[in-house]
């Protein structure tokens, strides 16, 4: 989007575009990588986190996954795990931790990647 001096708000940060010799609104958007989107309810955290091993690493991902697909529901596979040096094994323990604290359900079957349904309502 490009503006004129005259259309330009107050407050807003501009950069000069050298192709069109006016100044442009940079964008918005992130250029691509991963993130976790928020907001994460706090006591879902404090709950992962007394848990056992690897469990709060995995809550992690599970969340960054959950706001990446905009979806309450996801399958968690092991390479989402891997950046935070959580090995399939762990993965699978975390995921019991989980389930049993009452922060995550599961429906899965055997040698597949489960399907995590995120539980927001903890209290």
């Amino acid at each position: 989007m490009t503006t004129s001096a005259a259309e330009r708000l107050p407050g807003v940060h501009y950069i000069w575009d050298q192709a069109t010799q006016r100044f442009v609104r940079p964008k918005q958007t992130p250029t691509g990588g991963k993130f976790l989107k928020g907001p994460l309810p706090w006591q879902w955290l404090v709950r992962a986190s007394s848990l056992p091993g690897k469990s709060l690493e995995v809550g992690l991902c599970i969340w960054r996954l959950v706001g990446a697909t905009r979806s309450n529901t996801i399958k968690l596979s092991n390479s989402e795990c891997e950046a935070l040096g959580v090995t399939r094994f762990a993965k699978s323990r975390a995921i019991k931790h989980l389930e049993a604290a009452g922060l995550i359900t599961l429906e899965g079957r055997k040698g597949r990647f489960p399907r995590v349904t995120i539980v927001t309502d903890v209290g």
